[in-house]
Formats: C-alpha cells, structure tokens, sequence
C-alpha cells in the first residue's frame, strides 16, 4: 500500500529559502542600493523655484505684450499682396 504523504507548505517554503539563500539576500542589497541612490540623486538635484507673478504684474506684462503685438500686426501686410519670386523651374506651394 501507498503511504499518505503530507505535504507541509512551511517546510516548502522553508527549503526555497534555503536553495535561494543568496539570491534574495543579493536582490536585497540591490534594491536598497538603487533607493540609496535615488534619495542621493534627488538630494543633490536643485529644485528651479520659479516664482509665481503676482495678478497685478501678470495684468501689466500681458497688457503691454498685447498691445506690442497688436502694433506689430498691423505693421505687416496682408497676405494677398505678397507675391513671392519662385525661380524658373518651381512651382509655389502655397498658391492656390
């Protein structure tokens, strides 16, 4: 007759530990080998600290690059009074 083996799971797990003994303590130092140099990195890394404009100075520098733009706008000529010289040969791809 066959005997009834009971399989303990503990001593299953047990025996994978022993086996792997060296695997898991290397990927443990692996592991906090790359947090240790995560934290270093971010540590040493200056942070930008750009400071946020005030609504008063935002208003003045959005009024003032506003109306620049616009002088500047209207300083161009419209499109339709451009002709571009294309040498013999070429073919304008923006005409229609």
């Amino acid at each position: 007759m066959k005997k009834n083996v009971k399989i303990n799971p503990a001593k299953g797990i047990a025996d994978l530990i022993k086996r792997s003994n060296l695997v898991i303590f290397i990927t443990i130092i692996v592991c906090i080998l790359i947090f240790a140099i995560i934290n270093l990195s971010n540590l040493l890394t200056p942070t930008s600290t750009v400071p946020q404009p005030t609504s008063s100075t935002a208003a003045s520098n959005a009024s003032s690059f506003d109306q620049a733009t616009i002088e500047s706008l209207n300083k161009l000529s419209p499109a339709d009074s451009n002709n571009p010289v294309v040498p013999s040969g070429r073919i304008d791809p923006f005409s229609e």
